[in-house]
């Protein structure tokens, strides 16, 4: 394995930790994009941060990127469909909308390390142990019922088996910075 002069002591644990990953390992990008058919040929084009993060030049083309330290936390804070690309440490979006690709810098660092021995890496894991946040609907639940009144609670969970009846309705859980979303 090769012994890189520079890289990351720990896994990210911002979204500003992605971004320069992401700037790290661009060089190497273009394969894993070609693979979700965006092409190969990554040229920045601006950084917007409105209404996405970035542009980038993907074979020529306008690719509207968003960054996050995780796919979920894209869900409620934009616009699905302004947006083509989120490039993540994890993918925990189980299903995401078909007109957003999905990368996850996480797979592309153990590819790199399997297949070329380049490790940027150098810990796998965070500097800061995670928060404790719930990561199913269940344990979403059990947390809501651990610090709300039993009367709030009830109204609650009818409120969210309700709404899960509609149909195109789509719960997912999330990472919040205190609190589970």
């Amino acid at each position: 394995m090769k012994k890189s002069k520079f890289g990351f002591l720990y896994e990210p644990s911002t979204e500003s930790e992605v971004i320069l990953l992401f700037g790290a390992l661009l060089p190497y990008i273009g394969r894993f994009l070609e693979k979700s058919g965006l092409g190969s040929s990554v040229l920045i084009d601006e950084w917007t941060e409105n209404p996405t993060d970035c542009i980038m030049k993907i074979d020529g083309k306008k690719v509207r990127v968003e960054f996050e330290l995780y796919s979920g936390n894209f869900i409620g804070k934009h616009d699905p469909n302004k947006c083509d690309l989120i490039v993540c440490w994890i993918n925990n979006w189980q299903n995401p909308p078909q007109n957003i690709k999905i990368l996850e810098l996480k797979e592309v660092h153990k590819q790199l390390i399997a297949q070329k021995g380049l490790r940027l890496i150098f810990e796998d894991r965070p500097k800061y142990p995670p928060r404790k946040c719930p990561y199913t609907i269940d344990e979403f639940l059990d947390a809501l019922k651990n610090n709300m009144g039993k009367q709030d609670f009830k109204v609650f969970y009818d409120f969210i088996e309700e709404i899960g009846k509609l149909e195109g309705i789509q719960f997912q859980t999330g990472i919040g910075e205190k609190i589970p979303t």
